[in-house]
């Protein structure tokens, strides 16, 4: 699919690209920077992934006390060490883990937009 049909389809299902970051591993990092940005709270791309994986590293745990590495379907990490040496690396594409994360930490609600629809 090209980029038209990608925009085309989130834009039938009411909402507007207004920022699409380069699909650099970084990009829900840069998404996320500039959208808190409209909210007054300021980071670079970089400091966020930081904080994040900070985050994380603090709360490995749910609110159920259930180990958030197993919320990862298929997770190729034996380890929590190992997901959060890989996810603060740079180029590392952000995860349904790290999206929790930064909701949470910046007290956010986090809307997902899919091209694939709506319950993708």
């Amino acid at each position: 699919m090209s980029h038209e049909d990608y925009t085309k389809i989130i834009e039938h299902q009411g909402f507007q690209v207004i920022y699409n970051p380069p699909g650099d591993g970084n990009c829900q990092f840069a998404a996320l920077a500039h959208q808190l940005n409209t909210l007054g709270i300021f980071r670079f791309p970089e400091t966020m992934r930081k904080e994040i994986v900070d985050y994380l590293q603090n709360n490995p745990v749910d609110n159920d006390g259930f180990p958030r590495l197993q919320h990862l379907v298929d997770s190729e990490f034996p380890s929590w060490q190992e997901y959060l040496q890989y996810m603060v690396r740079k180029n590392t594409f952000g995860d349904q883990l790290t999206l929790f994360a930064a909701a949470n930490l910046y007290n956010i609600n986090i809307q997902i937009v899919s091209t694939l629809g709506a319950g993708a």
